[in-house]
């Protein structure tokens, strides 16, 4: 009793510009596929700047809440959450940064792109995992105090 939640509002907005990365992030791969340079490259740098923005978002939530992770174990519980989410984010940021540079080298063409097509499959999973943490974190309280 007296542990509040991180709020609904931060994670929405978080999990909704992770979504935003991954449909971006699959935008680019269907672009890359019709071999559609400079599409590639503004939807796949977007997806990069919505992933940064999703994954601050995420941590407003119990940044702003004051959530301590040493103070109880829910409040440590939320952090490790995001602090998983971030992780896996971070590391879909890096291999939509490994497609551009690949992209801009010349070394992933329509033909040759396993490596958006696996990045486009990673993202799959971001995606599932930040909803299903958003809706364990965001919503779990509200069930338990609305």
């Amino acid at each position: 009793d007296g542990v509040t939640g991180p709020g609904v509002l931060w994670p929405a907005v978080g999990a909704a510009l992770v979504a935003a990365a991954w449909m971006l992030t699959l935008v680019a791969s269907r672009q890359n596929k019709a071999d559609r340079s400079i599409a590639f490259f503004v939807s796949l740098l977007l997806a990069v700047v919505a992933a940064v923005f999703g994954a601050a978002a995420l941590a407003a939530g119990p940044w702003l809440t004051g959530l301590e992770p040493t103070r109880h174990a829910y409040d440590a519980i939320v952090w490790l959450l995001i602090v998983w989410c971030g992780l896996h984010i971070l590391t879909g940021i890096i291999m939509q940064a490994y497609c551009l540079a690949r992209r801009a080298a010349g070394r992933m063409t329509a033909r040759y792109d396993i490596d958006i097509a696996n990045t486009a499959l990673f993202w799959h999973f971001v995606v599932f995992t930040v909803v299903v943490t958003v809706v364990v974190i965001a919503g779990f309280p509200q069930v338990r105090h609305g």
